[in-house]
């Protein structure tokens, strides 16, 4: 029996000044992924990799790390065959050399062909290095590829990372992998937690320790544990029996801030719960990462909270009163702005939107107040398009006043500039407003991230669609679109949140029916169109309305791989060129199910090669009319025109009905009479008359085909598609 082989614990600590939340999260995410990368690369394979990290490191365990790469048999190529050997075979200096280079003798040189030339070539066994060798040549590169959005560069080294790194251990089971990074060189020290260990040197003995030498610093350096923790010890502090936590979608976020999370309870004056929920929440969380306290009956807000600190929880009474002192002016400073914004109304901050840049490069239409009144004519068309029938002065002052409160004391203040809308809400119910307009300005920016649900109130659905278009647009317009990383409006969100609202449901599938709010059929050429029509100077561009569209397309791709659905069936859906978000949703969604059906390859191929004749043709520029029944001379395209006859009322009533997978079924009956067509009709024949004809009997196929769907878009395995 042969021994086990030797494998090696890695371990890899990267000490960093402390970064923001979010780059705990992908800075574990990025290190796991380029450490699985890199011993790929080398070939040492280990049987597990785990990665960590808190806001002072990120971590790295690889376990069963192979000893030594294997080694491998390479092909190396020398000079030309010609240079190597003369005319009589024998083998000139340029030969020798080469074969003496790579260890070999002249017999076990033989010719390779590259790119039309002959050379000599051998092959040649490449001996493994050792894991540590390895690792420490492809470790620095391997950490070169993680990129995080914002970093910056505090040495000469010019390596850029969120926040500087001041300390690196890199470990081989009991050994030191002498590498440097970013000018700092490895070592087997590593630093317990801050406050609870005093930020004391650790000397780490061996790979396989320094996840327990960590814990015995007393750092949580697991993410899910940290989260464990903190629930522990706010269920030690809170009865959460008659009390919940709000905001706790945030504790993953916060719990990426400590390393040994504490939680204690503090209390602000309750006079300041006569400010809307919405401040509040945005106070307490905002800057100070506090958690505001409910009643669980009734939900009332209380005028306590829930903070987690990442100090001795000894100190805890101490802190508490420090946090309380800290949220004071926050408080002091939310009633303020609101007061002085509610006494001068809704309207005011309306009339200063003229001052109010929305996109420079506008020109003439730049600022808000521009921005604001294209909302109103956009709000007016999707609701004579869709059939909503509200009050004109509804729409006007929904329009009118929706971006108002980006003027107000409230909005301008940083942490409480996610609650535009809402503010405007609250100011709109003050102004004497009627409540389905201060509604509709809460709800038009919805859905806020990609968990949250649209606007469920037709003015609200109305303006947040109005609203969503125009910044599309605009964006376009003067040459702002995405691009890579790039993306200063936000127009892949709002462009998604044209689509949800549109469709009436978030990313999750979740969708208004149950409330009795329906989807809105729009058309897309004719919205852009309208759109591009608000802008000075503009006229109508095909170019930027198809550049558009495509755009949509994209981001629709990704809302139907979100439910689940294959690439090519959404692209079917979707189609050669999307004009409808809401029928594409549907018929990716029918082809979807309908792609479960047994028989569907063999009807896809059938379906395809209607499609792709009539496409074929056209490549061709062959030139055809209507269909002529009466040059149907064989039976085979005789018997399939009348099938299909048979069906196209039908199946258009079914696709009237908006029911893809009933029209499905009924054209996966032609299949037989469209393989008998193929197998015994030639389309493209000598007879200029016939082939024609037969072309034009293709098109008019296809063409309720493509109603449904583009099938030549959908992969078939072993199809050759």
């Amino acid at each position: 029996m042969s021994k086990r082989a030797k494998t090696h614990t890695f371990a890899l600590e990267i000490g960093v000044e402390d970064v923001p939340a979010p780059f705990v999260r992908d800075g574990r995410q990025m290190l796991l992924s380029a450490i699985e990368q890199m011993f790929t690369d080398i070939g040492l394979n280990p049987a597990s990799v785990e990665a960590y990290s808190t806001p002072r490191r990120l971590i790295a365990i690889a376990r069963g790390v192979r000893a030594q790469q294997p080694d491998v048999e390479e092909e190396v190529v020398g000079p030309r065959y010609d240079v190597a050997f003369d005319r009589e075979g024998k083998p000139t200096r340029a030969a020798v050399g080469f074969a003496k280079r790579c260890g070999v003798s002249i017999d076990e040189l033989n010719i390779k062909e590259v790119k039309g030339g002959r050379y000599v070539a051998c092959k040649v066994e490449i001996k493994g290095k050792s894991a540590e060798t390895a690792i420490r040549e492809k470790l620095p590169e391997a950490l070169l590829t993680i990129t995080y959005r914002k970093t910056m560069y505090w040495n000469r080294t010019k390596v850029m990372f969120p926040r500087p790194i001041r300390w690196l251990l890199c470990m081989l089971d009991d050994k030191v992998v002498d590498l440097t990074f970013a000018g700092v060189r490895a070592c087997n020290i590593t630093y317990g937690h801050r406050v609870l260990a005093r930020n004391r040197e650790i000397i780490i003995t061996s790979a396989n320790k320094l996840l327990s030498q960590l814990r015995s610093g007393k750092v949580i350096y697991d993410h899910d544990e940290r989260k464990k923790v903190a629930l522990a010890s706010i269920g030690d502090v809170l009865n959460t029996k008659t009390d919940r936590l709000e905001l706790i979608s945030e504790l993953d976020r916060i719990v990426d801030t400590l390393e040994n999370p504490t939680a204690v309870v503090g209390e602000f004056d309750g006079g300041y719960l006569e400010l809307p929920r919405e401040i509040i929440e945005a106070a307490l969380m905002g800057y100070q990462n506090f958690f505001p306290v409910a009643k669980r009956r009734g939900g009332r807000l209380t005028n306590r909270f829930v903070a987690l600190h990442d100090s001795n929880p000894k100190a805890s009474s101490i802190i508490v009163k420090g946090y309380q002192r800290a949220l004071e002016p926050r408080l002091r400073d939310a009633r303020f702005f609101y007061n002085e914004d509610i006494k001068s109304g809704l309207d005011h901050f309306a009339g200063m939107l003229d001052k109010i840049i929305f996109i420079e490069k506008l020109g003439e239409d730049a600022t808000m107040a521009d921005k604001a009144s294209r909302i109103i004519n956009l709000a007016h068309y999707i609701s004579e398009r869709v059939g909503i029938k509200l009050k004109k002065k509804m729409i006007d002052d929904a329009g009118r006043l929706c971006k108002a409160d980006l003027a107000s004391n409230l909005i301008q203040e940083k942490e409480f500039s996610h609650l535009q809308g809402i503010a405007g809400m609250y100011y709109a119910r003050a102004s004497g407003y009627d409540e389905d307009v201060a509604v509709a300005i809460g709800e038009h920016y919805s859905p806020r991230t990609a968990d949250d649900s649209p606007p469920q109130s037709p003015l609200g659905r109305l303006i947040s669609a109005a609203d969503k278009t125009d910044t599309v647009v605009s964006a376009f317009v003067c040459g702002m679109k995405p691009s890579g990383s790039e993306d200063p409006f936000a127009v892949r969100r709002q462009t998604l949140g044209l689509i949800y609202t549109l469709m009436c449901s978030n990313n999750r599938g979740v969708n208004g029916s149950a409330l009795g709010v329906e989807p809105w059929n729009v058309n897309l050429s004719e919205l852009l169109t309208r759109a591009l029509t608000n802008f000075d100077g503009i006229g109508v561009d095909g170019g930027i309305i198809a550049e558009i569209k495509g755009f949509i397309s994209e981001r629709l791709r990704g809302v139907l791989k979100s439910r689940g659905i294959r690439y090519d069936i959404a692209d079917a859906g979707i189609g050669e060129e999307i004009d409808d978000i809401v029928e594409a949703v549907r018929r990716a969604e029918a082809l979807s199910e309908f792609s479960t059906v047994e028989a569907f390859p063999a009807l896809t191929i059938a379906f395809k090669r209607v499609i792709n004749m009539v496409r074929q043709g056209r490549d061709w520029g062959i030139e055809w009319g209507e269909l002529d029944t009466t040059l149907l001379v064989e039976k085979d395209e005789r018997v399939l025109y009348n099938e299909f006859k048979r069906r196209e009322g039908a199946v258009s009533e079914l696709i009237g009905e908006r029911d893809y997978g009933g029209a499905l079924l009924m054209l996966s009956e032609l299949r037989p009479y469209v393989d008998g067509f193929f197998d015994n009709v030639l389309v493209m024949c000598d007879d200029e008359r016939l082939k024609k004809n037969r072309l034009a009997l293709m098109e008019v196929i296809s063409g309720l085909f493509l109603r449904v769907a583009d099938f030549t878009k959908v992969v078939v395995e072993d199809s050759g598609d």
